[in-house]
C-alpha cells in the first residue's frame, strides 16, 4: 500500500506538471497584434531647385554637387523631416527643402536666400532666390560645364606675378581675352603693389594664377548663366528694394 501511495503522489505530481506546461503555452504576449505607424508632419512651404547645364539645357550629373545657404534667411531652412540644413550634397541636379515651422513667407515679407552652388567640373555659380509664398516654390539655376561651355562664355588664365609675405604683387601684372563674336578685347591691369589677401583678410603669398571668364550679352545662353544673375537689392533713401543691372 505505501508503494502504491507513493506511485499514485507521483503520478498526481507529473499530471500537475503536465497541465502547468500546457496552460503556460496559453500565455499570450502583451504587444501581440500591436500595430505601430509611423507618420511625418509635412513643412507648410516646400522648396526645390533645379541645376540645369547651360549649354545642353539638362539636370547636371555629377558626384559632387553642394548647394550652400547663405543670406538673411539662412537659419530658417530645414529638411523634410525637420533637420536643420546648411547645405546639401547630392550627385542629381534636384535639390529639396523646406522652411521652418513658423516662418511664413508673404509677397510683403519674402523669405530671402543666397544658394551658392558647387559642382565638379561646372563654375561655382550663386543665385538669389525670393520666397514669397507659403506651399510650393520651384527656381531655376543654370551652371556652365568648364569642358562644355555654351556659346558666348570663353576663358583664360594667366599664371604670373610674385606676391611677398605681406602679400604685396611684386610686378605688375595683366590679362586678357578676345570675344570671338566681336573680336573686342577684354583686360584687366593689376598693379605692383597691390595687396592679395584671402577671403578672411589673410595675405597670400607666392605666384598668382588670374582667371577671366567672359559672358557675352549678345547670347542669352551666357546671359543666363552669368554667375550671380543679374537681380541685386539696392538702397535708395534708406529703402532697399530688388532690381537689376
Amino acid at each position: 500500500m505505501k508503494n502504491k501511495s507513493i506511485i499514485s503522489i507521483a503520478f498526481l505530481l507529473l499530471v500537475a506538471s503536465i497541465s502547468f506546461i500546457t496552460s503556460s503555452c496559453d500565455i499570450k504576449s502583451p504587444i501581440e497584434g500591436l500595430e505601430v505607424r509611423f507618420t511625418t508632419i509635412g513643412r507648410a512651404t516646400n522648396v526645390s531647385v533645379d541645376l540645369r547645364d547651360a549649354n545642353t539645357g539638362n539636370q547636371i550629373s555629377s558626384s559632387n554637387i553642394v548647394v550652400r545657404f547663405e543670406g538673411k534667411n539662412k537659419n530658417d531652412i530645414v529638411s523634410e523631416l525637420n533637420e536643420e540644413l546648411s547645405s546639401i550634397s547630392t550627385d542629381v541636379g534636384m535639390v529639396n527643402f523646406s522652411l521652418k515651422d513658423g516662418v511664413l513667407p508673404t509677397p510683403q515679407n519674402p523669405v530671402e536666400l543666397l544658394l551658392i552652388i558647387e559642382a565638379q567640373d561646372y563654375v561655382t555659380n550663386s543665385k538669389l532666390i525670393k520666397i514669397s509664398k507659403i506651399g510650393s516654390s520651384s527656381f531655376l539655376v543654370y551652371l556652365v560645364n568648364e569642358n562644355n561651355k555654351p556659346s558666348g562664355v570663353t576663358k583664360t588664365e594667366v599664371i604670373g606675378g610674385t606676391a611677398n609675405n605681406s602679400g604685396e604683387l611684386q610686378n605688375n601684372l595683366s590679362v586678357k581675352l578676345t570675344d570671338p563674336q566681336t573680336n573686342g578685347d577684354i583686360a584687366i591691369d593689376i598693379p605692383a603693389s597691390t595687396s592679395i589677401t584671402s577671403e578672411n583678410g589673410n595675405p597670400l603669398r607666392g605666384n598668382l594664377r588670374v582667371e577671366i571668364e567672359y559672358y557675352s550679352n549678345l547670347t542669352e545662353d551666357a546671359l543666363r548663366a552669368f554667375p550671380g544673375g543679374f537681380s541685386v537689392n539696392t538702397i535708395n533713401a534708406g529703402t532697399e528694394s530688388s532690381g537689376v543691372f
